[in-house]
């Protein structure tokens, strides 16, 4: 059980010292969430447009 509970922390960890040392992480995801919103931007007008 130790072992398992051991193995989440670094796991965590690993995750968290990605994020932190990786500058080209945050810049993708900025992106994606830019993307999204102007997906659903599109979709919202898509709707707008069908049900006027």
């Amino acid at each position: 059980m130790q072992e398992r509970i051991d193995q989440n922390v670094s796991f965590g960890g690993a995750i968290a010292y990605v994020i932190k040392r990786s500058h080209s992480f945050s810049m993708i995801v900025a992106r994606l969430v830019v993307m999204l919103s102007k997906l659903e931007n599109d979709l919202t007008l898509a709707a707008a447009t069908l049900f006027h």
